[in-house]
C-alpha cells in the first residue's frame, strides 16, 4: 500500500508534499495521510464534515468524503477512489471543511500525479460522490428517524418542477433536473427497503404527501405509512388517519415548513 503523508495549510499560500504519485487500477491500496494546521498550528475542525475535492485537466470536480478523521489530532486518512485517476496526468486537488453543506474552510490547493497502470480511461463525470453520499444520508436517516434531508430534497425538487413550468430551459438544465429526481427516487427506494427490515410493526412504505398515500390505497391497506412531509405515520379506519409523529424523536410537530 502507497501511503503519503503530508501536512496541509489552510492559511499558507503555498502547501509543498512533495512527489505524490498514484497508480491508475490500484484499488483501495493508495492512501493520502494529512495532518492539518492553520497558522502553525493544528486547525480545529471538530464537528465537520471532511471531502477530498479535485479537478480533472478535462474540468471535471471531483469530490468524496472522507470517513477517516482523528479531530482531536487534526489528521484524516484518505484512500484514494478510482474517479481519481481517471487522466494520466497532474491532478490539483484540495480537502474541504463543511458544515450543512457550507464550506466553512478548506486547504490551499496542492498537486498529485497520476501515473498510468492495469486499468485506464475510468469513466465518471462531475460530483461523483453524489451516490455513495444518498446511500450514507439515507442510513443516518434511518438510524434516527431525521427526515430533514429528505425533505429539503423534496422542497427543492417541487421548486424545480415549479420551475420547468414556468420556463424554458436548455438541455443541461434538464439534465439538472431529471438527476435531482433520480437522485429523490434512490432515497426513497433505499427508505422503503430498510423499513422493512428494521422491526416488526415498522411502516409499510414512505410517501411524500398524504394525497400521494391517498390516492395509492383509496379504500385502505393493512399496515401504516410513514408520510414524509410532516414526519406523521398514518393507519386506516374508515379513511387515513393521522397517527402522530414517528419516533417523536426523529421529526417533531410543526417542525417541517413548506414554501409555497
Amino acid at each position: 500500500m502507497s501511503d503519503y503523508s503530508v501536512t496541509l495549510s489552510t492559511t499558507e499560500p503555498n502547501n509543498y508534499v512533495g512527489l505524490i504519485k498514484l497508480r491508475q487500477g490500484d484499488v483501495a491500496s493508495q492512501s493520502i495521510q494529512a495532518t492539518i494546521t492553520a497558522n502553525g498550528q493544528l486547525f480545529n475542525f471538530d464537528h465537520l464534515s471532511v471531502f477530498f475535492n479535485a479537478v480533472l485537466p478535462n474540468g471535471n470536480v471531483i469530490r468524496d468524503k472522507v470517513t477517516e478523521v482523528d479531530y482531536v489530532n487534526s489528521k484524516l486518512n484518505y484512500v484514494v477512489a478510482d474517479s481519481f485517476l481517471q487522466e494520466v496526468a497532474q491532478v490539483t486537488a484540495w480537502f474541504s471543511f463543511e458544515n450543512d453543506e457550507k464550506i466553512i474552510d478548506s486547504t490551499k490547493n496542492f498537486q498529485y500525479s497520476v501515473i498510468g497502470g492495469w486499468k485506464e480511461c475510468i469513466p465518471q463525470g462531475n460530483y461523483i460522490y453524489e451516490l455513495s453520499e444518498i446511500q450514507r444520508e439515507i442510513e443516518e436517516i434511518i438510524g434516527n428517524k431525521d427526515f430533514s434531508s429528505l425533505l429539503n430534497k423534496i422542497s427543492l425538487l417541487e421548486t424545480n418542477i415549479s420551475y420547468l413550468d414556468n420556463k424554458k430551459v436548455d438541455k443541461n438544465e434538464m439534465n439538472v433536473k431529471i438527476k435531482l429526481l433520480n437522485d429523490l427516487k434512490a432515497d426513497k427506494t433505499f427508505v422503503d427497503a430498510q423499513f422493512a427490515s428494521i422491526v416488526s410493526g415498522a411502516p409499510k412504505g414512505t410517501f411524500a404527501t398524504l394525497a400521494a398515500l391517498q390516492t395509492a390505497y383509496p379504500n385502505g391497506t393493512e399496515g401504516v405509512f410513514l408520510v414524509l412531509e410532516n414526519g406523521h405515520w398514518y393507519y386506516y379506519a374508515s379513511g387515513w388517519k393521522d397517527g402522530g409523529v414517528y419516533q417523536g424523536n426523529g421529526v417533531s410537530d410543526n417542525s417541517v415548513k413548506f414554501s409555497s
